[in-house]
């Protein structure tokens, strides 16, 4: 019988790119043009003491919003079937890679609970466990799960040919 997570699926290109997500992105910039339109208002009511301190927070948050913009088209992860790359690091082979995994998070105990879901595996190099917040990420942690897996299964027919 064939695993669910078949190798050969040409589906899964040769290598998957994660980016940092556009929409994350997006929705600083817009908080950020907010809260600047926030502090104009607040010049027009002749709120000066308030105005100033909305608008030294925005351009104090200026600085995460260009790194965030930078960041847009650099490849945050790389799974293939020689390893997971993450950003400007060494690849880490899947040899050294175990327990891939979702992690789900829960944000708040109240009534309304909220959880974020974060993709994992413990890297035995560095003897810790590496966690991703999907949600700041282009692929969920269910895409990302399935990849490691397809390319593990990759590794594996590649390392092990019997």
């Amino acid at each position: 019988m064939r695993s669910v997570f078949d190798p050969d699926n040409l589906w899964y290109s040769e290598e998957t790119r994660v980016y940092m997500s556009r929409g994350t992105i997006a929705f600083r910039v817009f908080m950020l043009i907010l809260a600047f339109g926030f502090s104009i208002y607040l010049l027009c009511v002749k709120q000066y003491l308030s105005a100033i301190i909305v608008f030294a927070m925005s351009c104090y948050f200026i600085k995460e919003v260009r790194v965030l913009i930078a960041e847009w088209e650099i490849v945050q992860m790389r799974i293939n079937s020689r390893g997971i790359q993450i950003k400007n690091e060494p690849i880490t082979p899947w040899n050294k890679i175990e327990n891939e995994r979702i992690v789900t998070v829960e944000l708040n105990k109240n009534y309304d609970r909220s959880y974020e879901y974060h993709f994992a595996f413990y890297d035995v190099n560095k003897h810790t466990t590496m966690q991703f917040n999907a949600h700041e990420l282009s692929l969920s942690a269910k895409e990302l799960l399935t990849c490691a897996k397809i390319h593990r299964g990759r590794f594996n027919k590649n390392n092990n040919p019997s």
